[in-house]
């Protein structure tokens, strides 16, 4: 059965795998003590990390936009909020709330 999207663990795999990759071709080349070959592996290592940070945030964005464009009832408004106000439903105190949008501009 596969497992739901959970981006946290997600970003922690990919981290660690970073690490293992580029953070070990590091400490080999301080240890070789090589400069330049130091200052390459940093390089790629930076490269990596920000690499990762660039392709998380277009997934998220990816699905953000999918989950909008299957939300026709409007909750990808920006200007959309919630009006919360105390009811009492069936004798129970409780709260009701409702989606505030702006008025559509049908006119065409």
């Amino acid at each position: 059965m596969p497992r739901p999207h959970e981006p946290h663990a997600d970003a922690i795999r990919t981290a660690r795998r970073i690490v293992e990759e580029a953070g070990t071709r590091l400490v080999q080349t301080v240890r070789d003590g090589d400069a330049q070959a130091v200052s390459d592996a940093c390089h790629d290592l930076v490269v990596r990390i920000a690499q990762a940070i660039v392709d998380a945030e277009r997934t998220t964005a990816d699905q953000d936009r999918g989950r909008r464009e299957a939300s026709p009832d409007g909750t990808d408004d920006p200007s959309a909020h919630f009006r919360s106000w105390p009811a009492t439903l069936s004798g129970v105190p409780t709260w009701a709330s409702l989606m505030i949008t702006a008025a559509k501009d049908d006119a065409r």
